[in-house]
């Protein structure tokens, strides 16, 4: 990293580029990387040799110049390495100075960047707008005067500074850790209000039931925990009947929220409209708003703050809890964008899901369980509309 390092403190253009990006609110922060693509075929090179790599990358150019496939672009990666790279020795600055595949010209051409410039990418980050006032950089904002640089815009969630979830909080937030019992423990969701002073927060049915007490943090988190309030309203999970398959046409009543209501003892507990180390959220994104994907975010008990992004859609699924089946329809996972293991755990049931929306960041869904790879989540939306249906007006903004 030495290299970028000394590159964004000597390079006028990308000193230019700075200037002028930081000249807008919205603008969080620049962040200078190598590019993906180029890294992606230096990986290829290391593993097979320059030979083998040639003879890839000619048939890459043939391919995307053939009629019909210029649209899959310069990006299209057939085949690069994904995910956190294997680096077999560290990346040099002489690599990314002097090192080009063969034809690396044309991607350039296709970008509209001369053929010497650096394989680097400037990333100017921005927040999501607050307000319609908001002054957001368009490309041509931002870019240097030179034009050798690849300049793109990102919209990322705020970056904040991590916290501990299975510690006690006050105020009281989404997104850390509950229990009701000695040893269980999860996530307490979002947190709502009536708009007149009283609070209210969801989690699971299955993490608090029916009349239950919530302490938080969980009795396996602290030895004293607070009593924050009870549940006021909880959904009976359906049972799958042993030997039954979880499906359409079998006749079992398919769950589609776990959902538990807790009333905040305001008396004893202060509470905020906020997610953990996410904020305050905006509003509910639509079902309809939510796409395979899509970056998300989630705070859990167990897992913490994790950055995500939509699977598909767990049209009927299948979950086992206390030693019974349950069947689930209307589910999205979430899921690593890198294909990694272990990113929902155990004890983040109830956790908020949430994204980027015009204006800030909205509550998208809530976990209700996971696998060794995925976690699956009801849509906020359906959520809400079960809190609606037991006659409460509340709202998370």
């Amino acid at each position: 990293m030495q290299f970028l390092i000394d590159f964004a403190a000597e390079d006028r253009e990308f000193q230019e580029i700075v200037g002028r990006a930081t000249e807008f609110d919205t603008v969080q922060g620049v962040v200078l990387d190598v590019d993906r693509f180029w890294l992606g075929l230096w990986l290829l090179r290391e593993r097979w040799g320059e030979e083998r790599l040639n003879t890839w990358f000619g048939i890459y150019l043939e391919a995307i110049h053939r009629p019909g496939w210029g649209a899959l672009g310069p990006g299209w990666d057939w085949g690069l390495p994904k995910g956190p790279g294997i680096f077999h020795r560290p990346l040099s600055a002489a690599d990314v100075r002097d090192w080009r595949p063969r034809d690396w010209e044309h991607r350039q051409f296709r970008l509209g960047l001369p053929k010497e410039g650096p394989p680097l990418v400037v990333k100017v980050c921005l927040r999501p707008r607050t307000s319609p006032e908001d002054r957001v950089p368009t490309l041509e904002d931002v870019q240097g005067g030179e034009r050798r640089l690849l300049v793109e815009l990102e919209t990322r969630s705020r970056a904040r500074l991590g916290s501990d979830p299975r510690k006690a909080h006050v105020p009281l937030p989404g997104g850390v850790s509950i229990g009701v019992g000695a040893s269980d423990y999860g996530t307490l969701g979002v947190v709502l209000t009536d708009g007149a002073g009283v609070y209210y927060a969801l989690t699971c049915s299955h993490v608090a039931g029916a009349a239950a007490q919530v302490a938080q943090p969980s009795r396996r988190d602290a030895a004293s925990p607070a009593v924050i309030g009870r549940t006021v309203s909880s959904t009976a999970l359906t049972v799958c009947p042993p030997g039954t398959k979880c499906n359409p046409w079998s006749g079992v009543t398919p769950n589609e929220i776990d959902a538990s209501l807790i009333q905040i003892d305001t008396k004893t507990v202060s509470a905020i409209l906020e997610v953990l180390d996410v904020g305050p959220l905006t509003g509910v994104t639509p079902r309809a708003s939510i796409s395979p994907s899509q970056a998300v975010e989630a705070v859990g008990r167990t897992s913490r703050r994790n950055a995500l992004q939509v699977g598909g859609l767990a049209a009927w699924y299948t979950f086992t809890h206390g030693g019974s089946d349950y069947c689930f329809k209307n589910l999205f996972e979430v899921e690593s964008p890198y294909g990694a293991a272990g990113i929902t755990k155990l004890g983040d049931s109830g956790a908020p899901v949430c994204t980027p929306d015009a204006v800030g960041t909205a509550w998208a869904g809530m976990i209700i369980g996971c696998d060794a790879y995925k976690g699956y989540a009801m849509y906020g939306e359906t959520v809400d509309a079960w809190v609606a249906a037991q006659g409460y007006a509340l709202r998370v903004a």
